[in-house]
């Protein structure tokens, strides 16, 4: 098994609530084709890249089979690994918390 993390907006979080068993992905993974995640050591640095705007994120915490898993560089700013699932679903059986991570204004990194 694999701790893995997703990162979701209130509104994709509205979404993944509303799905009876699995979550096939926000805008972004259903564009590139699979589901972006990260690990503990990534979670940071996605919150800085992606979501500088929001004041609102939740961190979704996951243990999923590392059969599921692909590993595999960005190709535009990093070259570690990020965990990825491609032709499934982030089960809801799968998850093990739900972080609500919020910050007061802009300036300010989440707290993670």
């Amino acid at each position: 098994m694999e701790t893995v993390y997703k990162v979701l907006t209130p509104e994709e979080f509205k979404n993944f609530e509303a799905e009876a068993v699995g979550y096939a992905g926000n805008q972004m993974d259903k564009k590139d084709g699979f589901i972006h995640l990260s690990l503990h050591t990534q979670v940071a640095g996605v919150l800085s890249r992606f979501y500088k705007t929001n004041l609102k994120v939740y961190v979704l915490k996951f243990e999923i089979n590392k059969e599921k898993l692909k590993f595999e560089k960005p190709c535009h700013f990093s070259d570690e690994t990020f965990p990825h699932i491609y032709h499934n679903q982030l089960l809801k059986s799968e998850l093990i918390e739900v972080i609500n991570l919020q910050r007061t204004n802009l300036e300010k990194d989440f707290s993670f």
